[in-house]
């Protein structure tokens, strides 16, 4: 990271910076005690490529940053919708000051670069391609129902055995043209054989294909564990810990990321003007708005039951069994 940032370092020099956008006139907006440091780079040096997120607060585009050298490095661009108002360009603000503060650790989603000085504003983050863990829970339930379904379908079949169907199963037809060549080495490659022997029902259940099993729950528990340690240390609450936000880099590694509504300390919120998400709200910030890193513990809470669930929603305490 520190040579990353060494390599930016061509930035501009230091200085309160105050801008008005041509695109934002009518908004009178002034990015208040904005240093140029050594993340800021030239908007020049991003160039954006496909879309990869969206939401309330704009998109986010992979992107390709010039580094010094003539090198490029992969990046996530996130930016701000066109007509983004005045205080969602201070929160856009806010959110990169918080990832600067933040710093650097495995399992947390890392602030490459940012551009600051004149829209488009652009916050440049560690890329994360293999997206977001709520969708990958999400879609090894899926593969584990179709399983199921197969499975079931297979049992309850009168007229079969259970066995997996041809479709199923890769084989090959036996010969006895030439027994030598069946039994040789090359020609087991890439094959997968059924046993001829008769075998119970119970013998053909198959398991389900790319199930997460309780180790890599385990695993996954752990990585954003130590992530939000790391933003507890920090003195950050984060305030919308969730397995929507956590992403997962090209190594399968976890990341905690989204800081838009992270905060330093204990915070109490004093307006009920935005919509929060709920069902991972300790009580204490449903009923007072006091948030803390007690609430992110709550939070934590309820992603480990994303995570056993394979991204279901948490309905009603009640229906929960130990």
């Amino acid at each position: 990271m520190e040579r990353l940032r060494a390599r930016n370092g061509e930035l501009s020099s230091r200085g309160q910076v105050e801008e008005r956008s041509p695109l934002y006139e009518h908004k009178e907006f002034k990015m208040e005690s904005l240093e140029g440091d050594e993340w800021e780079v030239s908007p020049s040096r991003v160039h954006l490529g496909p879309l990869i997120g969206s939401g309330a607060f704009g998109r986010v585009h992979a992107a390709q940053l010039d580094l010094p050298g003539g090198e490029t490095t992969t990046v996530a661009a996130k930016m701000l919708s066109d007509d983004a108002s005045n205080e969602e360009m201070q929160d856009f603000m806010r959110e990169i000051a918080m990832l600067k503060h933040v710093g650097s650790h495995t399992h947390v989603i890392r602030l490459i670069a940012c551009c600051t000085r004149r829209p488009p504003l652009l916050a440049l983050l560690e890329h994360a391609p293999r997206g977001d863990l709520l969708s990958l829970l999400r879609t090894a339930r899926g593969k584990r129902n179709q399983d199921i379904q197969r499975t079931q379908a297979a049992l309850s079949d009168p007229g079969g055995d259970g066995r997996p169907s041809e479709a199923d199963t890769e084989y090959t037809n036996l010969s006895d043209s030439d027994p030598e060549q069946m039994l040789s080495c090359g020609s087991c490659e890439n094959k997968m054989y059924m046993n001829a022997e008769p075998r119970s029902k119970d013998h053909y259940v198959a398991e389900p294909a790319l199930q997460l099993d309780s180790a890599t729950m385990r695993e996954y528990a752990l990585q954003v564990a130590l992530g939000m340690r790391h933003l507890e240390e920090r003195g950050i609450t984060h305030r919308d810990l969730a397995a929507r936000n956590i992403l997962v880099d090209g190594a399968g590694l976890l990341k905690v990321a989204d800081f838009g509504l992270s905060r330093s300390g204990i915070y109490v919120i004093h307006t009920r003007s935005r919509p929060v998400p709920l069902r991972w709200l300790a009580p204490e910030a449903i009923f007072s708005a006091k948030y803390c890193s007690a609430s992110d513990v709550w939070a934590f809470a309820v992603l480990l039951w994303e995570i056993a669930t394979l991204g279901k929603l948490l309905q009603a305490y009640e229906v929960m069994t130990a």
